[in-house]
């Protein structure tokens, strides 16, 4: 796989631990081309599934062999980086400004959303959207990368 797409794995790996997305599955992202290797394809799903009481707990493959995110410490990301090559500092560093940049924008996506949203119903979601993902984010970027960020 190019560099390129091993750093979008990566980015894609922490932005559903981040925003709580159990349902994670690579399997449908990833494609062969002739005489090219693996490839990815765009990615979907990208959501919040830890917010819904009935939903798995556990995350959709191991993270340096642990799958329950509230388990999953800064030497499950060093052992993943050692199982995919690379070196923990770099897979720390992609983590870390993925978070960074999503903490930044999380406010202005919830207001662009609140913008066409429904009020009542609509709006309350996406406040406890953002609420949750903020947090979920800050207590992994204190547990990965011994920091809470923004």
């Amino acid at each position: 796989m190019p560099a390129s797409d091993i750093k979008r794995f990566l980015q894609w790996i922490f932005f559903n631990l981040l925003v709580g997305n159990n349902n994670s599955h690579a399997k449908n992202s990833i494609y062969f081309p002739p005489n090219l290797g693996a490839r990815l394809s765009s990615f979907y799903d990208l959501l919040c599934t830890s917010i819904y009481p009935g939903l798995s707990s556990q995350f959709a493959f191991k993270v340096g062999e642990e799958a329950k995110p509230s388990q999953i410490s800064k030497a499950h990301i060093g052992n993943m980086a050692k199982e995919l090559g690379f070196k923990e500092r770099y897979v720390l560093k992609t983590g870390q400004e993925l978070a960074e940049n999503l903490q930044a924008q999380l406010a202005t996506v919830a207001r662009e959303m609140n913008s066409v949203a429904t009020p009542g119903t609509e709006q309350a979601m996406i406040e406890r959207l953002t609420q949750h993902i903020s947090s979920n984010t800050k207590q992994l970027q204190k547990r990965f990368f011994g920091n809470e960020g923004n």
